[in-house]
């Protein structure tokens, strides 16, 4: 199992890729000595070897993910599981940059490690939560949280998810957020992370 996050895998595939296009470029050179081409040439070998374990790496974690979302899912009476496969497959589409994992026992996607959205199944049904959900003024958002800025929605069939509302409230999820990554380094204090507009 990794020890570095999804988000730290990928800043060090973007960092080390542009070093091996940088190296790769200067290898053309031709007024390199020939220890500077055996050191360069062992220095690209290097590069590819670290961005193939760490592609292999990235690929094994949501390989994991997915299965760990799946195993949660399928447990769930047919209806529901239904309802939740139709959701993280609408998640997963719309919040391509997230990372996602099964998080206190539920299906949580997160952004920058700030928790966004997940679902878990409720005697209402499966209820899916956005973390910033109350400020998105939205009526059907109706089940809100009483200590933070929490706001969540009941589904009882693949039905009841109207694709063009849920691709909307995800780009809401995107734009407005709560700080929750830090909320016990603020001891309890919500602060508003800046508006994240694309």
């Amino acid at each position: 199992m990794s020890i570095f996050s999804e988000l730290e895998l990928n800043e060090a595939h973007r960092a080390l890729l542009s070093t091996l296009k940088k190296c790769e470029k200067v290898q053309g050179n031709a007024l390199l000595g020939k220890s500077q081409k055996t050191l360069l040439e062992r220095r690209i070998a290097a590069l590819r070897v670290a961005l193939a374990l760490i592609e292999k790496e990235l690929e094994y974690g949501q390989r994991k993910v997915h299965d760990e979302i799946k195993a949660y899912n399928d447990k769930q009476p047919a209806e529901y599981a239904a309802v939740c496969d139709r959701l993280r497959e609408a998640i997963d589409r719309e919040l391509r940059e997230s990372e996602s994992k099964v998080w206190h026992a539920l299906p949580v996607w997160f952004l920058d490690g700030n928790p966004i959205v997940g679902y878990s199944i409720q005697k209402p049904g499966v209820r899916l939560m956005f973390w910033s959900g109350a400020d998105f003024e939205e009526d059907a958002l109706n089940v809100v949280g009483k200590k933070f800025k929490d706001a969540s929605i009941f589904f009882n069939s693949v039905e009841d998810i109207d694709p063009k509302v849920l691709r909307r409230w995800l780009k809401k999820a995107r734009e407005i957020q709560w700080d929750y990554k830090n909320l016990v380094k603020r001891k309890g204090k919500l602060e508003r992370v800046e508006d994240k507009k694309q």
